[in-house]
C-alpha cells in the first residue's frame, strides 16, 4: 500500500508439461508489446508457496509442481507463475495491462486454463483443438469451412451449457479470439506489433511433429486408416461393457419394480377384504384389514421408486461423448 503496488491474480491452471511453456508465452509476449521483463531467482514470498507443496507433499506433487516458480520482474512490475494462477504485482496500469496481454496471448495454448470448473475447462480443451490446427499453418487455414464449422459447434455448446458467469465470461472471450483468428484477422492487442511479430506468436509453441511431416501423403493416409480403426475397435469395445453395464442396472430395476408390484397387489387385495368387511355388519376387523393394506401399499411405493431411480436415463453416454470428441477430433484435422 504505502508503494502504491497491487495484486493482480490471474487463474491459470498449467500442468507440468504446460507450465514452462506459459512461462515463455508470458514472457516473450510482455517482451514484445514493451514490458521488459527478465526471469530471476524468486525472492523468497514468491518460493514459499512451491516450498510448501513440495516439503510437505512428500513427494506426492512431483510431476505435477513446477521445481521453482518462475518469477520476472521489470521496474515495478512483478510478476509470480503459480501453478494455479499468475500473480500480477504494480502500478494499477502497469498490471492491467499485462494482465490483458497475457490472457489474450495465453488463450489456445494446450494444457492451460483459464476456468475453474470441468464444464468450462471441457469447452476450453475443444478451443484449444482449433488453435492447434489453425496454428500448423495460419495462413493455409483462415476461413477453413471445417474449422469454421468446429467454431459454430463449439459456440453453440457455449450458449447451451449452464456455466457460471466467470467462467462463462472466460470461454464467451476465447471463442471470440479462435473467431477472430479464423477469419483472417489479428488479436485486438496484437495489432501494434509489426506483422513478422504476430505471425511469430501465432506459430509459437504449435504443437508441429517433425516425424509425421516427414511422411508422405500414402502414408499419412495409411497412418490416419490404422488410427480410424483403432478408435472405431475401442468405441466398439466400450459399447460393449457399457451395454453390458446398462443392461445389468436395466435388470436391477425390472427387478425391484416386480417385487414392488407384487407386494402392491397383495395391498390391493387387502383393500379389498376391508372393503367387503366395511359393507358387511359392522365387524371390528375390517379396520386391522384397511391397516395392513395401507402398510403394503407404502411399502410397495417406496420398493417401486427405488427401483425407478436405478433405471438409464441417458444410455451409451460416454461411448456417445466419445463418438462425439471423435467427430470433432477428424473434422480439425481435415482442415
Amino acid at each position: 500500500m504505502l508503494r502504491n503496488l497491487h495484486d493482480t491474480y490471474v487463474p491459470l491452471m498449467t500442468t507440468h508439461e504446460s507450465y514452462p511453456v506459459a512461462a515463455r508465452v508470458i514472457l516473450e509476449t510482455l517482451r514484445s508489446h514493451g514490458i521488459a521483463m527478465m526471469l530471476i531467482e524468486p525472492p523468497w514470498w514468491a518460493a514459499f508457496p512451491t516450498q510448501i507443496l513440495q516439503t510437505f507433499g512428500r513427494g506426492a506433487f512431483v510431476g505435477y509442481v513446477a521445481d521453482q516458480s518462475a518469477y520476472f520482474r521489470s521496474g515495478e512490475l512483478e510478476a509470480v507463475l503459480y501453478p494455479n494462477a499468475l500473480l500480477l504485482r504494480g502500478p494499477s496500469s502497469v498490471a492491467a495491462r499485462a494482465h490483458a496481454l497475457a490472457v489474450e496471448a495465453l488463450t489456445g495454448h494446450p494444457g492451460m486454463f483459464q476456468t475453474a470448473s470441468s464444464q468450462a475447462q471441457e469447452i476450453e480443451r475443444q478451443i484449444q483443438r482449433v488453435w492447434s490446427a489453425y496454428r500448423l499453418n495460419p495462413s493455409a487455414h483462415a476461413n477453413a469451412l471445417p474449422l469454421l464449422s468446429r467454431f459454430e459447434e463449439i459456440a453453440t455448446e457455449i450458449a447451451r451449457r449452464p456455466l457460471a458467469f466467470d467462467d462463462w465470461h472466460v470461454v464467451y472471450r476465447q471463442v471470440l479470439q479462435l473467431g477472430r483468428a479464423l477469419g483472417g484477422g489479428r488479436q485486438i492487442l496484437e495489432v501494434t506489433l509489426p506483422k513478422e511479430s504476430f505471425m511469430a506468436s501465432v506459430r509459437f509453441s504449435a504443437p508441429i511433429d517433425s516425424a509425421t511431416q516427414s511422411l508422405s501423403t500414402r502414408q499419412l493416409l495409411t497412418q490416419l486408416i490404422e488410427t480410424v480403426t483403432l478408435l472405431v475397435r475401442k468405441e466398439v469395445e466400450l459399447a460393449r461393457a457399457e451395454i453390458r453395464a446398462d443392461v445389468k442396472a436395466e435388470l436391477s430395476m425390472v427387478t425391484l419394480l416386480v417385487a414392488g408390484g407384487v407386494v402392491a397387489v397383495f395391498g390391493v387385495n387387502m383393500l379389498l377384504v376391508a372393503a367387503v368387511f366395511a359393507l358387511t355388519v359392522w365387524m371390528p376387523g375390517w379396520l386391522a384389514a384397511l391397516a395392513v393394506a395401507v402398510l403394503l401399499l407404502v411399502i410397495g411405493g417406496v420398493i417401486g421408486l427405488a427401483g425407478w431411480q436405478r433405471r438409464v436415463s441417458v444410455p451409451l453416454a460416454v461411448t456417445r461423448k466419445v463418438m462425439k470428441e471423435d467427430v470433432q477430433w477428424a473434422k480439425e484435422r481435415l482442415a
